[in-house]
């Protein structure tokens, strides 16, 4: 679960945060993120006359998506390097050990 709040944000001061972020923190399960801006509903932007199509929370989660795909795809150009590493030392009949020592 992710919990968002806005630095900005008028109804929820930064000390009653805390508990939240101290939960968060003490549970692999929960992300808190916390941003300069937003305001208290992320989800609305513009006005009641002209309300914008993509709001603020909208950018945000885009934003969060592409650093998830971001992190993934770097772990798994690490797995490739490293299960190419070991083929080619088992190809070779090379131990981790002597490479180690060069």
């Amino acid at each position: 679960m992710i919990f968002v709040n806005a630095l900005d944000d008028p109804l929820m001061p930064f000390p009653l945060l805390e508990p939240v972020i101290k939960f968060c923190s003490s549970n692999p399960g929960f992300m808190f993120i916390l941003t300069k801006h937003g305001g208290h509903l992320g989800f609305l932007e513009g006005s009641s006359l002209s309300p914008s199509s993509v709001t603020w929370l909208d950018r945000l989660i885009v934003q969060l998506a592409n650093g998830v795909i971001n992190m993934m795809q770097k772990q798994v150009q690490h797995e490739k390097s490293l299960l190419y590493r070991n083929r080619f030392l088992k190809n070779f009949h090379i131990s981790e050990r002597q490479t180690q020592q060069v």
